[in-house]
């Protein structure tokens, strides 16, 4: 409460607003009063200078980053796999993609549901009771008993000022279990009770007709949330319109699908599905290695798994300078060339490969903006669009950079962007090239072209500050680290004893951001770190199924063919390798195995990474089987593990034995977590 000056000196009134002001006079005023007001009747904003209850608009969303807009992978992993932390979010302790299936609320009150096809980008969240409503997103996670709905409902509450002691003893009980006695009373004693009807007439003649459905729909959620008659769905009906407005005040193109850099280190996207479901999808920036040859060209890009893309260049084709701008110059491929590796269980590792000849080429250097671009040769036809693109993006990068310095304050000049640029260019070169042409090479090609955009972040990130990972690490710079057995924890003596991952990294807490569109009329929503899938199957059910697809099948090989008469056990193992179309000349480290002189086990943890958890867990269970017996081959054959295992029989008698063991746990695990 407080007491108006000038005019209404002596009058005592309670204002409040949520982007527009509301006034109630108290009880006792009399219609003579509001007669008294009509000839001089103030303005909205005379009323108050207080601010909305959540301030972030669509000027708040600074970092979307528009050079991603065709960056579309699908493999994605449930982002439940990260350990939770304490603001009940995830901490982002592993590099890689991520995506939850978030419960999610409306935070504009009298503003249209989503509508298909358009973007939602990033915003901090802020404003007077910002904390409060995020508070009230971050204990929904621990307490699903709670209907996302009567979660909803309390959110409305709030944004419309409205007295929690006003409502339902459910929702009191509600707003007990998710808030603290101070976050109630500070409520309550900035909240509001009905306006007299005469008066909100006399006030709706204020306001402009872009806020009145706003203004008018918090007066009747107010008075709806304090009725004992009223459903939530009929406060939805006020709350959340649906249609297709026309662009708001303010409004910009944001198409769907378009990524955001967040200052922690990461990208993220927003999908919502209606107004209390947002698929929320995250890239950590992993470790690449850039290989780049005597005239600074990247040759290669490779990650800690061993999958490259590989270019080589066309010297026999003469590069073209940009005339104007000599630091830049265009140079032809030869060939471009995929190297994709998955590992399949503890040892077996599956390589794939396509090339493509004479196909495309790519700008490199640093441009000044200043250089012309006339007759290029045919190789180089679209070279004006190519370096006029280059040089907007290196102004978007610019650009960003100072955005992102306004979100974190930081002062002084950021590294040079070179590499962004070049990398950039690349990601263009290679889009271009392979455009059309990666059918028939398996479903991973597409996938695995995404590399090049993926090392494009990472610099990026580097460049803007840092990466999410990098706490994970102790300052390790991913952009260009490999991180092969960087990342080994557990127990020297047995690795597969505790947890694999340290838990350390920033958090990932979704309610500290609102997705904003980019139609002003339409919600901005907030995201929880709830769920909306929980309960049901374990999302890692068909990642399992298919692992244990390949297992089986490894299994199979193994109980199908029997050794041949004088083959030892490494010439029966080639050759079930060639059975399975597998070829060991090709190299790569196994993700896990055992010493077959001391017989411990060896983890490389940087290969289950993106794996789900019950895999590694699996595969310790197969190794330790052959722990097992190597120990007591050790005490009871001669020569011990290694001798024993030189017989195929007991070489196929072994592996069979362990894949069966690590199949069980799966299959177990299979169970336990609903998986059909």
């Amino acid at each position: 409460m407080r007491l108006l000056t000038s005019r209404f000196a002596n009058t005592l009134v309670l204002c409040a607003s949520m982007l527009a002001a509301a006034i109630l006079l108290p009880n006792g005023c009399s219609a003579g009063l509001l007669d008294n007001l009509s000839g001089s009747l103030p303005s909205i904003g005379d009323f108050t200078k207080e601010k909305p209850t959540i301030t972030t608009s669509l000027k708040d969303a600074l970092t979307e980053v528009t050079f991603l807009d065709d960056f579309n992978p699908t493999d994605f992993a449930p982002m439940t796999r990260l350990p939770r932390g304490p603001s009940n979010g995830f901490i982002l302790d592993r590099p890689g993609l991520f995506e939850l299936d978030a419960q999610s609320y409306c935070l504009h009150a009298g503003a249209y549901a989503p509508g298909k096809g358009e973007g939602y980008v990033y915003a901090p969240i802020s404003g007077p009771r910002a904390d409060v409503i995020r508070r009230i997103a971050q204990q929904s996670v621990v307490h699903p008993e709670i209907d996302q709905h009567d979660v909803q409902t309390l959110i409305w509450a709030i944004l419309a000022r409205t007295k929690i002691s006003d409502m339902s003893g459910d929702m009191r009980n509600v707003a007990s279990t998710l808030l603290t006695e101070k976050d109630i009373t500070d409520l309550n004693g900035g909240a509001l009770g009905k306006i007299p009807d005469e008066l909100m007439d006399k006030l709706m003649g204020k306001v402009s007709d872009a806020m009145r459905p706003i203004f008018e729909a918090e007066s009747n959620i107010r008075n709806m949330l304090t009725s004992t008659t009223s459903s939530f769905e009929e406060v939805e009906k006020v709350a959340v319109l649906i249609g297709d407005p026309e662009p708001g005040e303010g409004s910009r193109e944001i198409p769907e699908g378009r990524w955001s850099y967040s200052p922690d280190g990461y990208f993220v996207r927003y999908s919502p599905s209606g107004y209390s479901r947002t698929l929320i999808q995250l890239y950590v920036p992993e470790a690449f290695a850039i290989e780049r040859d005597s005239q600074n060209r990247i040759t290669a890009i490779s990650d800690a798994r061993g999958n490259r893309i590989e270019t080589e260049y066309d010297d026999q084709i003469a590069p073209v300078t940009v005339s104007g701008d000599p630091g830049v110059k265009a140079y032809a491929f030869r060939s471009i060339r995929f190297v994709n590796v998955r590992y399949i269980g503890p040892e077996f590792m599956k390589r794939s490969e396509a090339k493509w000849e004479g196909a495309g080429w790519t700008l490199v250097g640093m441009p000044s903006g200043k250089g012309t671009v006339q007759s290029p040769p045919d190789r180089f036809s679209d070279l004006a669009k190519r370096y006029a693109d280059m040089n907007k993006l290196n102004d978007q990068v610019v650009d960003l950079g100072k955005r992102v310095d306004k979100l974190t304050g930081h002062k002084g000049d950021r590294p040079k962007n070179a590499n962004v640029i070049d990398l950039g260019s690349y990601v263009v070169a290679l889009t271009s090239a392979l455009s059309g042409k990666m059918e028939g090479q398996g479903d991973w090609a597409p996938n695995h072209a995404y590399m090049a955009q993926k090392a494009w972040q990472a610099e990026l990130c580097r460049l803007l500050g840092g990466n999410a990972l990098q706490s994970a690490l102790g300052g390790v710079n991913v952009a260009s680290t490999n991180l092969m057995g960087l990342l080994a924890f557990g127990s020297d003596d047995d690795p597969c004893a505790g947890s694999p991952r340290p838990g350390k990294g920033k958090e990932f807490d979704p309610s500290g951001h609102t997705a904003m569109p980019g139609n002003t009329d339409r919600q901005r929503l907030l995201q929880s770190a709830a769920d909306s899938n929980a309960g049901g199957p374990n999302p890692d059910c068909k990642a399992v199924s298919d692992r244990l697809n390949e297992l089986q099948t490894i299994y199979n090989a193994f109980k199908n063919n029997l050794p041949k008469q004088g083959e030892d056990g490494d010439q029966y193992y080639k050759r079930i390798l060639t059975i399975l179309g597998y070829d060991e000349s090709k190299g790569g480290v196994a993700p896990m195995g055992t010493d077959s002189g001391s017989c411990t086990i060896i983890v490389n943890e940087s290969l289950y990474v993106n794996e789900p958890p019950i895999s590694r867990a699996a595969d310790c269970v197969h190794e330790k089987s052959h722990q097992a017996r190597c120990r007591w081959a050790r005490d009871h054959a001669t020569g011990g593990y290694p001798s024993w295992m030189n017989d195929a029989n007991n070489y196929r008698k072994d592996e069979m034995d362990a894949y069966q063991a690590g199949m069980n746990a799966m299959k177990a695990w299979q169970a336990e977590n609903g998986c059909q």
